[in-house]
């Protein structure tokens, strides 16, 4: 195990909590310390003991960072991201499921006016979600900083993928960052657009239903 595999999460883990901090609160300073003695030791010793110490301390800094949103007052330092988060959570454009139409196994004697309009309610879903997901994208990288990027960065080996906050990171970020196929990113834009497209179409379509309707209330 490299030092710079737990050192750089424990020193931000560290000034986080207060351990530099007067004002911190007893508990964030105790946590703060019990990190910081425990990188001391991995540091101050050799052979098979420093095997040990620097398990003990990389348990001790994982321990901490998987429970970082009960740290007190504003510890966690993803605090900022929760409600561009809370939106996200809703949005997957590849997702199967829609947020008003979650039938997917219509039958096969559908009317034909009543498919037109099912479609147009399934491609006004989809496109919503590309447009909001594009959006919400914008969104985070605005919320996330120079000092943000730094957790990211370190906390990048450590986190669990199931965690809400780094999966989200890591699918609108991370991904981005490390995502160097210009064919890949290429043919993801074109899909999108070729989804916005679709639904410049259906709009004429629902516009058309909107004229018959205002038609009928004239006669």
């Amino acid at each position: 195990m490299e030092k710079f595999d737990y050192a750089v999460l424990g020193q931000l883990i560290i000034k986080q909590l207060g351990f530099e901090d007067e004002n911190a609160d007893l508990t964030s300073k105790w946590m703060a310390n019990y990190v910081a003695q425990k990188m001391k030791e991995a540091e101050s010793v050799i052979g098979k003991q420093k095997d040990e110490a620097e398990k003990e301390c990389y348990r001790a800094i994982i321990e901490l960072w998987k429970y970082r949103k009960a740290w007190l007052e504003d510890g966690n330092p993803y605090k900022d991201l929760k409600p561009v988060m809370d939106t996200i959570k809703k949005l997957e454009p590849e997702n199967q499921r829609y947020f008003y139409w979650n039938n997917n196994k219509e039958p096969d004697n559908i009317k034909p006016e009543v498919q037109q309009i099912l479609d147009i309610i399934k491609c006004v879903d989809k496109s919503a979600r590309v447009c909001l997901e594009y959006l919400i994208k914008c969104a985070l990288e605005a919320t996330v900083d120079e000092e943000m990027q730094k957790w990211i960065k370190a906390a990048d080996n450590f986190s669990n993928e199931n965690a809400e906050d780094v999966f989200l990171l890591r699918r609108f970020i991370m991904h981005d960052q490390l995502n160097d196929d210009a064919s890949l990113k290429k043919g993801k834009l074109k899909e999108r657009i070729q989804i916005l497209e679709e639904f410049q179409d259906k709009s004429r379509e629902l516009m058309r239903l909107y004229q018959k309707e205002l038609e009928e209330e004239d006669n």
